[in-house]
């Protein structure tokens, strides 16, 4: 859900592929911003943009289109009208991010700017008073010289006098100028050098408030007293160089104009054609060129240019010709339509005049003619139709109010035939008052918008009766779009409005006893349930009091609850007796009769009930026993207290039917008294035990439970298991509770999550409760914790599989000792043999020996963990082991793969290790990126010095603080697909083809590195390759050498915006970054810190922000930021390197990739923050 932003004034809506949109969000920023609440810019997605000024609505759709389309961010300013009267200035920025599917969420900064336009304002105003007044002084002084005129030494280049036209164009005074060289006037890029030549140029001039002028300069060289000067002579010529370069956008718009005008012609599904005032055909589109080359029998090129009565001379002296030139005449659009009479066809024009020509619109009509006589043909017939169905026909002449009724008209409105003369006003007349208003509001709005007109209305007739209609109606209209008349008909619907009525009645009945049942499945407060039963039938009914009468053993009773009318008196907690009840009623309501009174005062019952009613204004009621378990209980009682009333029998069966539901609530409420009353039997109980009813709610809670989740009863009554217990899924409680509701009881195993986030394995068994009536109610679960249960199992297996793996590698190690005893034999004895061999045979037998050593060494290794023993561990230079291994791989791999190694030489830590092990880890990584890139591809093997601290550790549960050996392996493969990266250490997973692959290789590097004490991290992205990086402990010899820690920068008490959706990661950067003299604020998304950031833009100084984060990812987050402030500093992160290059292109100052280490970080920061202070500097 997204917060409300405090102090920017943010909105977001959702668009879709369909042009569909609507508001997701306006921040309360919006309410003092606009004027209007957030509850009023939601509600109307109209509103926001109603008020913005008309003439500047056009500047806020190009900005929007670009976000949009172009997929940045863009600016529109505008004026808007708040709901106050007042006018305000808006800059807002939009920013666009596709969200899923085909849908995007555009987010939207708004400012207000009005203090900067009237600054501009005032200053605009100002410089016009200016010139003004300097023209006003230039012509009284110089009433002959129309230009600025300055007296400038050639040599020294200063102006020694100026006219008040050069004051006034430069800015300055006459007293600052001869402080001044024209140097200071020029414009950097303008310089002009003055070498006594006389010359004309245009330039640009640097006035004294900084602003750059346009002039034309004339420079002459003159000699007074052997001196030599320049006279400069300037003109101010902005206004027309801005209206040169107006005039060539204007000519470019005009051209642009042109261009779409031809594009909206060729596109449109009429035929268009432009003639001149020659009636030549200047222009025709391709739908219109290729039915003119039809009817003419031309080729297009014979089309354009022809005048057309030369080409149509059939149309000359016809009503088309004199419609042509009426419209060129006197400038007016005509209509009209027109028959080819050579092929019969009929075509509809429309010509549209213009001081060049005749625009004219032309499309085939011929379909629509031949139906309008086959229309007119089965007129008679129709009106046949509709008097012999009782339709009413109506023809209404607007302009004369002469109105046609047919005979069935006539009898719809409740006359007879003839009866009367047909009016208007005789029909509104019989329009029920309450309708008139509405009738004739949809009259004139089907005319004003040439729309057909439809209403259901209520007639009275002369009886009182009320009848409905249905009225339809269309309008004919003249060529100028006039109405002529209207015609249409009407039929009673009364039989289906009677019908409509009795079942939006029945629909509320059956709501009312859903709602209460639904009650009852909530709440076990049987005084809640009551009384909204006595509050719904009272207004179901539309009756004066309803009550629930409960009896006591003597038969005498309360009033427990009531829905009383505001004029009649209450009774609630009246305690009722009924001399005559136990003779008389008793038993037959115990038989579940009812009884229905419509006039007490006429009724023959006996004269102690009636008594016993009259205090309480009764008339006519209705009383409903109430049997919960066939036990007489209590009566649902409605009482009429205006009039004598006639109970209906749809009425007697509603309060029957909510009987029944008052009566299953009761019994409820008594049965889980009683279960409450037990429960405290089973509190001791350590096993948990609570009662859920069918919609999943928790009804009771025992100790046991709150021990094991560590929810208060208080806390868990009335939530949804679902809300308690994250583990459960929702088809998985409603598989469960099908098999409990069919069989009677259900028990299994199931995962759940404390209060406090802990998983906890459950033996579970639910046992269904069922009503008197055997219908199921509720579920009773007791749960047992069997966690530590099943990991002890969980060892337990892990123990006897490791157990049966090693009783098959001892099986088989003698085997393959006794395969590798010949062989290791045989690479000894060879080169004894044949002594002279070659360099190259030799070094083959070497590898044959190193190879069968390294095998029996293996063995040994299988046999050791079949015993549960470690391999022999010796101190280890990494970089032999490495150089090795690069070196089998530059023999053994394919040419197409480049491998290249970084090992740095005597610098590497040593580390505690099994040599055959290591070496088997760096082989089986080596062989998975060469199998990777089957067509080639670069292999990269280094090594580097690593320490770990505690943020490292905190960020990577694997890891522990210390001192490790990095060994990196890369590929620039096809990479591990995302789904699979979290499987590929499982033993016998592979992705290879069968006989290509074990699945034991990346099993086995797990297991050996963390046999080892480290641990592996993985990085690979699809068609770019994979990282491999191996962390080895250091060995506790090097340990214990002095190792010169860096000394990492310190802050300054500059406060960070730490934005991240992994809590942890939150708490570990706020603690490092305040140990280091730092002050933070954390953020959980995107819309959080825009909050943040809106409330303390001033005071951060960097923003410390991860890529992928729910509701706004970062990237979208950091564009607002930009918006809000452009010089905003961030450093974003990231557990994918591809985020890198986005992150970048946003103007993003340091991307660091996760894990990273609180020395990566403080380094990222000091150096931002350096950064931005030497720029300020």
């Amino acid at each position: 859900m997204m917060v409300d932003i405090a102090i920017a004034a943010i909105s977001s809506f959702r668009v879709w592929e369909n042009r569909d949109w609507e508001y997701e969000y306006w921040s309360t920023g919006c309410e003092e911003l606009f004027g209007y609440t957030v509850q009023e810019l939601m509600a109307d997605k109209n509103l926001w943009l109603s008020r913005v000024f008309p003439e500047d609505r056009e500047t806020i759709v190009m900005p929007l289109f670009e976000a949009f389309f172009a997929q940045r961010n863009a600016t529109a300013e505008y004026r808007f009208n708040r709901k106050d009267g007042s006018v305000c200035w808006i800059s807002s920025t939009y920013a666009c991010q596709k969200i899923e599917g085909n849908s995007w969420t555009i987010a939207v900064v708004h400012q207000d700017i009005s203090d900067t336009a009237a600054a501009t304002l005032r200053d605009r105003q100002q410089a016009e008073a200016e010139a003004r007044q300097t023209e006003a002084e230039f012509r009284a002084v110089f009433n002959l010289i129309g230009v600025g005129m300055a007296q400038v030494d050639m040599k020294t280049r200063r102006i020694l006098r100026a006219n008040a036209a050069f004051c006034g164009i430069t800015g300055y005074s006459e007293a600052e100028l001869l402080a001044l060289t024209v140097d200071d006037l020029n414009h950097p890029d303008d310089r002009d050098l003055l070498d006594g030549d006389s010359y004309q140029s245009e330039k640009r001039y640097r006035r004294k408030d900084g602003s750059a002028i346009d002039v034309e300069v004339t420079v002459s060289a003159f000699m007074e007293a052997s001196k030599q000067f320049n006279l400069v002579l300037i003109k101010d010529i902005t206004e027309v160089k801005r209206l040169e370069a107006s005039r060539q956008q204007a000519e470019t718009v005009v051209q642009e104009s042109h261009q779409q005008m031809l594009a909206i012609w060729e596109s449109i599904t009429d035929a268009y054609t432009m003639l001149d005032l020659e009636w030549r055909i200047v222009y025709a589109n391709s739908t219109s060129m290729g039915m003119l080359c039809q009817l003419a029998n031309l080729e297009p090129e014979e089309i354009l240019g022809k005048s057309h009565w030369e080409l149509f001379p059939w149309t000359v002296g016809q009503s088309i010709e004199r419609e042509y030139r009426r419209a060129i005449a006197q400038q007016v659009p005509v209509h009209l339509e027109v028959l080819y009479e050579p092929t019969g066809n009929w075509f509809e024009i429309h010509a549209y005049p213009s001081p060049v020509g005749l625009g004219l619109y032309f499309r085939d009509i011929s379909d629509r003619k031949q139906l309008e006589i086959a229309l007119q043909s089965s007129e008679e017939k129709l009106r046949l139709a509709l008097d012999l169905n009782t339709i009413g026909i109506w023809e209404w002449n607007i302009g004369t109010g002469v109105v046609f009724w047919n005979a069935s008209h006539y009898i719809v409105l409740g006359y007879q035939p003839g009866e009367i003369e047909p009016s208007y006003q005789r029909w509104r007349d019989r329009v029920h008052p309450d309708d008139i208003e509405f009738a004739e509001q949809r009259i004139i709005q089907a005319l004003e918008t040439h729309t057909d007109y439809e209403a259901e209305l209520r007639l009275v007739l002369d009886d009182g009766s009320i009848r409905w209609l249905h009225s339809k109606g269309r309008a004919i209209y003249d060529e100028q779009g006039q109405p002529l008349r209207m015609v249409g008909v009407e039929y009673d619907i009364s039989d289906r409005k009677q019908a409509e009525l009795m079942h939006q009645q029945q629909l509320e009945r059956e709501q009312a006893i859903a709602d209460i049942s639904q009650d009852i499945r909530r709440s076990l407060d049987l005084n809640e349930v009551l009384s909204r039963t006595v509050e719904r039938v009272r207004h179901l009914l539309n009756t004066d009091r309803v009550i629930i009468f409960r009896f006591r053993p003597d038969w005498q009773g309360d009033v427990v609850v009531e829905s009383v009318g505001k004029e009649w008196i209450s009774i609630l907690s009246t305690t009722i007796f009924d001399p005559c009840f136990e003779e008389h009623y008793i038993e037959p309501y115990r038989q579940g009769q009812i009884s229905s009174m419509s006039d007490i005062d006429a009724e023959d019952i006996e004269p102690c009930y009636v008594e016993m009613l009259k205090p309480f204004q009764v008339k006519a009621n209705l009383v409903i026993p109430l049997l919960p378990g066939e036990q007489l209980w209590g009566l649902l009682i409605a009482h009429q207290c205006s009039s004598p009333r006639q109970w209906q029998n749809a009425e007697i069966e509603l309060l029957q039917q909510l009987a029944n539901q008052v009566s299953i609530a009761i019994q409820q409420s008594e049965l889980y008294q009683k279960i409450r009353e037990q429960a405290a039997l089973i509190d001791i109980a350590t096993d948990a035990i609570f009662v859920r009813d069918l919609d999943n709610r928790i009804l009771f809670w025992n100790q046991g439970a709150e021990r094991l989740y560590g929810f208060p009863a208080a806390a868990a009554l009335g939530k949804t298991a679902d809300e308690l217990f994250d583990g459960e899924s929702a088809s998985q409680i409603a598989e469960n509770l099908n098999i409990a509701i069919e069989k009677g009881f259900w028990q299994g195993e199931l995962e759940q999550f404390t209060k406090s986030g802990k998983e906890v394995k459950i033996a579970s068994r639910w046992t269904l409760m069922r009503d008197e009536s055997g219908q199921p109610k509720s579920i009773l679960v007791v749960n047992s914790d069997i966690t530590e249960k099943k990991q002890l199992e969980k060892q337990f297996y892990r123990a006897q599989r490791l157990e049966s793996i090693g009783t098959l590698a001892s099986g088989i190690a003698h085997d393959l000792n006794n395969i590798l005893t010949p062989i290791l034999a045989v690479s000894h004895l060879l080169p004894m043999k044949f002594p002279n061999l070659d360099e190259q045979t030799r070094q083959l037998l070497e590898i044959l020996e190193s190879s069968a050593n390294r095998g029996a060494s293996l063995v040994k290794q299988v046999l050791s963990f079949s015993r549960g023993q470690e391999g022999k561990r010796v101190t280890l230079q990494v970089e032999h082991l490495l150089s090795e291994v690069v070196s089998i791989a530059n023999r053994t791999f394919p040419k197409s793969i480049q491998i290249s190694a970084n090992i740095p030489r005597m610098e590497l830590w040593t580390i505690s290790a099994d040599s055959t092990q290591i070496h088997q880890v760096l082989m089986n990584l080596l062989v998975n990126a060469r199998d990777a890139m089957p067509n080639g591809g670069s292999l990269t093997i280094s090594a580097e010095n690593r320490y770990l601290d505690e943020n490292y550790a905190a960020m990577n549960l694997e890891a522990g603080e210390g001192y490790y050996v990095m060994i990196t392996i890369s590929d620039t493969g096809s990479g591990i697909p995302p789904e699979l990266l979290e499987r590929i250490f499982d033993p016998f997973f592979t992705t290879k083809e069968v006989g290509k692959g074990t699945g034991l290789g990346l099993a086995t590097v797990i297991g050996i590195v963390k046999n080892h004490g480290g641990f592996v991290k993985v990085y690979s992205e699809m068609g770019n390759g994979t990282q491999f990086q191996v962390y080895l402990p250091a060995s506790e010899g090097i340990l214990s050498q002095p190792i010169i820690e860096e000394e990492l920068p310190i802050g300054n008490g500059e406060l960070i915006l730490i934005v991240d959706d992994e809590p942890t990661i939150r708490q570990i950067a706020k603690t490092s970054l305040e140990k280091y003299n730092y002050r933070t604020l954390f953020a959980s998304d995107g819309i959080e810190a825009l909050s943040l950031y809106g409330k303390h833009q001033k005071e951060i100084s960097v923003v410390l922000i991860d890529m992928m984060m729910p509701n706004l990812d970062g990237l979208t987050t950091i564009r607002a930021m930009q918006v809000m402030n452009p010089q905003v500093k961030a450093i974003a992160t990231s557990g994918l390197a591809s985020n890198s290059q986005l992150a970048l292109a946003v103007n993003v100052k340091k991307f660091l990739l996760k894990p990273y280490t609180l020395k990566d970080l403080l380094n990222a920061l000091h150096e931002v923050i350096s950064t931005t202070n030497s720029q300020l500097d």
